[in-house]
């Protein structure tokens, strides 16, 4: 039998120590900046995967944003606070 390993997310272990994020509840604190705009159909169409085509009615709408995040969990983000901060960046296309 395969011995148990733990933990919320990756790296699992068997004590479920050496996860990368700590269980939930997270509460969530940030900076967002979302910027929409219209795209050329074409260029939104380039960024999709396939099987997904922009929607028509949106015109090549697209939604960016920029995020500076801090959460906090189980307090372990007060011992090692680089741990619970990060940033994203990400791009929303209109597509069916």
């Amino acid at each position: 039998m395969r011995p148990f390993w733990g933990g919320y997310a990756v790296p699992l272990s068997p004590k479920g120590v050496a996860n990368i994020a700590s269980t939930p509840p997270w509460h969530y604190a940030g900076d967002i900046v979302g910027v929409e705009f219209w795209a050329e159909p074409a260029a939104a169409e380039a960024t999709l995967p396939e099987g997904l085509t922009p929607d028509p009615d949106s015109s090549g709408r697209v939604v960016a944003f920029f995020v500076d995040w801090q959460f906090n969990g189980e307090d372990d983000e007060l011992l090692e606070p680089v741990r619970s901060r990060y940033r994203e960046f990400f791009v929303l296309v209109d597509a069916r």
